[in-house]
């Protein structure tokens, strides 16, 4: 079972396809039709080709070769892998505002993983563009992804096993959403990881993981994290300056150890103090499904979906990340009840395969929960869940201080 299907295995996602704008069609296949899902011949590169299903071409990087892309067009790439391919999205294919240039990967993850780029180099040059449903590994260049132009938008997109960072962003108002970095950076001796920001170039991560990469950011505060996961690797943050963001989950990772130049970060506390937020983060264990076999589902009492037989199962063990997002998102919507009228965090959060809330009450400890002290006027924080029947409950907390 391929890992991009068991990260973004998500059924009934609509795609999001052009815009505001009328736009063309293009298709591009390997050589055979295996699992595929847009088109229904194998790919041949050859002018004239890849404006119907019946003709798609071989290589993404032949069909932005020979048309010229704009807002409104979009481009399907069918299930299959792509090896050593260099591809380049040109400025001069950048959409409009409201209007972007889409790039739609397949979303059959069940075979082969979707589309899968193998080697090889990716560069996002063109701005206002959409990237969706690729993996990205073992790239030629050290990055996987690599993005240099403005107001991009990344959804659902694996980033695995590169020398350098998984995302690479040098662009400004980029935004990846529910993307994955995993195992990145172990080939270098550098600060890389999961992700890098360079500097001042705002940029948003929501809804997403790294995981076992050796650093997991690489970003100063223009930089916003929300509802995402960080996990396994050598630190979560490797620059003095630090990004924002707030409702994540850090887990067997340092917040920042210390380094020539940078200064430590013991705690989620020390994190909190310096960057004025992630005051309703928390260091616990996600209780993933099966982190270790690519399985990124958190484990319910009351129903977590199950990939591999398409149906619900329930665990021993509650998941911090349900319930956990942002209170002002109304994404809690989209997940399936009981959902606690409160968003989840990480990959499937807002979708309908999020993992189910509990429907009795309860709280939990936010601040200091992986240690450290409060001296003088602070905030302590919690989270907690009232989705039963009448709403309204009595949940009994006991503090011990020392004076």
């Amino acid at each position: 079972m391929s890992i991009q299907k068991r990260i973004l295995g998500l059924a009934g996602i609509g795609l999001f396809l052009a815009g505001a704008g009328w736009g063309s069609n293009y298709y591009v296949n390997d050589a055979n039709t295996n699992g595929d899902v847009y088109t229904s011949a194998v790919g041949v590169d050859a002018p004239g080709r890849g404006t119907t299903p019946a003709d798609p071409l071989l290589s993404l990087a032949y069909l932005l070769n020979i048309y010229d892309l704009n807002g409104g067009d979009t481009v399907y790439v069918d299930t299959g892998i792509y090896s050593n391919q260099t591809t380049t999205i040109a400025a001069s294919q950048s959409g409009g505002a409201g209007n972007p240039m889409t790039i739609q990967g397949s979303t059959n993850y069940f075979y082969s993983g979707g589309t899968v780029f193998d080697g090889g180099s990716f560069d996002l040059v063109a701005s206002s563009c959409r990237l969706q449903d690729f993996a990205f590994k073992r790239s030629s260049v050290g990055y996987g992804l690599s993005v240099y132009g403005n107001s991009n938008e990344v959804y659902r997109v694996l980033s695995e096993r590169h020398g350098g960072s998984g995302f690479y962003t040098l662009g400004f108002r980029n935004a990846f959403y529910n993307c994955v970095a995993l195992n990145n950076a172990y080939g270098g001796s550098t600060e890389l990881g999961g992700l890098y920001v360079y500097e001042n170039r705002p940029t948003l991560w929501q809804g997403g993981l790294m995981l076992n990469n050796k650093f997991g950011m690489y970003a100063d505060a223009s930089l916003t994290i929300s509802n995402s996961l960080i996990l396994g690797g050598n630190m979560a943050f490797s620059r003095n300056t630090l990004p924002r963001g707030d409702h994540c989950v850090f887990w067997d990772t340092n917040i920042r150890d210390k380094q020539a130049s940078i200064t430590p970060l013991v705690n989620l506390l020390d994190l909190q103090l310096a960057t004025t937020s992630f005051a309703h983060s928390v260091y616990a264990d996600p209780q993933l499904a099966a982190a270790d076999a690519t399985n990124y589902y958190p484990r319910s009492l009351v129903g977590r979906y199950n990939p591999a037989t398409g149906s619900w199962v329930t665990d021993t063990v509650h998941s911090v990340l349900i319930d956990l997002g942002s209170p002002f998102s109304t994404a809690f919507t989209n997940e399936p009840m009981p959902h606690g009228g409160r968003e989840n965090v990480g990959l499937y959060s807002g979708m309908a395969q999020a993992s189910k809330s509990r429907t009795n009450a309860w709280v939990m400890a936010l601040s200091l929960n992986d240690g450290g002290e409060f001296s003088g006027t602070n905030r302590l924080y919690w989270n907690h869940g009232t989705n039963f029947p009448g709403g309204i409950a009595t949940a009994k907390v006991d503090l011990a201080y020392s004076p």
